[in-house]
């Protein structure tokens, strides 16, 4: 009984929502926009947070481990490097991305 009144009322909720976007076409593209716009800056702000953990990340992990060859011992540090270089690389990937979605906002349509 439960899955036909669930049924019932996806039915309802989808028609509904048809009819309202058929005899209301620029308030149902207003809506679009808007939620696009939302949906966007969800998405910058998600992105931006993640840039900063990793700057902070990275921030942290430079000043932890010195440069190899410039301590008092010169050498090469094995398996540092690797891991900071993926994280720059993803660092400057969510960069790129932010940048897109920033791009992507200016040019949405204001109504």
């Amino acid at each position: 009984m439960k899955l036909i009144t669930l049924i019932v009322g996806l039915v309802l909720g989808f028609g509904g929502g048809v009819y309202w976007g058929h005899h209301n076409q620029e308030a149902a593209g207003n809506l679009a926009a808007k939620e696009e716009e939302w949906v966007l800056k969800g998405k910058m702000e998600a992105t931006a947070a993640i840039k900063a953990r990793l700057d902070q990340v990275l921030s942290s992990s430079s000043s932890a481990h010195p440069t190899p060859g410039t301590g008092f011992v010169g050498g090469s540090a094995t398996g540092s490097g690797n891991s900071t270089d993926a994280l720059k690389q993803l660092r400057d990937e969510q960069d790129q991305q932010l940048k897109s979605m920033q791009a992507q906002l200016a040019n949405t349509p204001k109504k």
